[in-house]
Formats: C-alpha cells, structure tokens, sequence
C-alpha cells in the first residue's frame, strides 16, 4: 500500500472513530501545504490524539504548523468535547515540539531511546493539552485580507 492510500485509509478510520481532519493551506495563494487532525477519539474518557504533516518544507517554521495546531486543539475540546489531547513525536524535532509548546501541550513523559532513525536512536516524547489549560484563540485573531 503507498502512501496515498495509508493517508486516505488514516482518513477514513479516523472518520469512523469519531475524529476530524484538516487540511492545512497557505495564503494568500490557497496552496495545500499539510494534513491536521485528531484521531483515536475514546468520547468515554473524552480523550484523543493529534497528528499532523507540513509536508512542503518551503513553509516549515513560518507558524502554519501553531496554528493548525491552535485551531485543531480549539476544535477537539470545544466540538467534540474532549479533556485530553495527546500526541507523541521525536526528540530531535525541534520545530514541531516548539509548535506544540506555543499551542498548549506540555510534555508528559518520554520513551527513552525508543526511536530509531538513519542509525541514531532518540526518545520519543509524550506530550499533552488539557482543556483548562488551553487558551483558545480569540475572535478576530486573523485577517484573511491582503495588506
């Protein structure tokens, strides 16, 4: 199976489990540059995870990924009444634990050394956002209009 059809199966699955996905696209000239979403929700504990891929690497670290993150988070607590939004990255993404940061998570516990890529191994770090812990954005927090 290729990676389209991983991501398209992803999409459906996270759709049966009661999760939303988003795509990520860069203005002024609507360029679709990432995927943003919340899967493996367990509404019980009301509880889920984040995922997400900026994959043009022309717009890595120019805020896009915060933001999808704000505005996933904001969605997941506030549609689909969740407490809990978790996730889990690498170590030596430094970029995206930023984002986390800026939007919320705060790191929960790592696996150490769990990881393994081009022979080196990192931890894998756990991180978490909780509903009162989470400032939403505010209305008006952006212009769409050109200046």
């Amino acid at each position: 199976m290729g990676t389209h059809e991983k991501e398209a199966e992803m999409f459906k699955q996270t759709k049966k489990e009661g999760g939303a996905n988003f795509a990520i696209f860069a203005l002024p000239e609507i360029k679709l540059i990432g995927l943003c979403g919340i899967y493996r929700v367990n509404t019980t504990w009301q509880n889920g995870h984040l995922g997400i891929s900026i994959f043009d690497r022309e717009f890595w670290g120019k805020g896009y990924g915060t933001e999808a993150v704000r505005l996933t988070v904001d969605y997941g607590l506030r549609f689909l009444n969740l407490h809990t939004i978790q996730l889990n990255t690498s170590s030596f993404n430094e970029r995206a634990l930023g984002a986390y940061r800026k939007a919320g998570f705060k790191e929960m516990g790592r696996g150490r050394e769990a990881q393994i890529v081009a022979g080196k191994r990192y931890d894998e770090v756990y991180m978490a956002c909780l509903r009162s812990e989470f400032e939403p954005p505010k209305p008006g927090w952006f212009d769409l209009e050109e200046k």
